[in-house]
């Protein structure tokens, strides 16, 4: 790992210990440490639609911390504090970068 990737990754960590929850991958999976943000869908030109269509997440973990994982499309995270479930639709996964992303549709209102 490089320095500027330790860095990241210290700089990760931080953000979990302030706004990070913990998944858990269904049905049996372990529990993973991940941000979660949400995304605004665009139109053409780059510009935010007023009315989303189609509510979507990104699921960030640490690449270290998913290393003998398997995560594939399809597959269920639930948040274990909210109970709240997410299916993987989109897997970002840059082999230079600190984290993997996954695009997530929650499953519960």
């Amino acid at each position: 790992m490089t320095a500027v990737q330790t860095a990241r990754t210290q700089g990760f960590r931080a953000s979990l210990s302030k706004r990070g929850v913990t998944l858990k991958l269904l049905p049996s999976g372990p529990s993973l440490p991940a941000l979660i943000d949400a995304t605004v869908p665009l139109m053409e030109g780059g510009f935010a639609v007023v009315r989303e269509e189609r509510v979507t997440c990104i699921v960030s973990i640490l690449r270290v911390d998913i290393a003998t994982v398997s995560i594939s499309i399809g597959d269920t995270f639930e948040n274990e504090d909210t109970d709240d479930t997410f299916r993987v639709t989109e897997i970002k996964d840059q082999p230079i970068d600190i984290a993997v992303k996954f695009t997530c549709e929650p499953l519960t209102p």
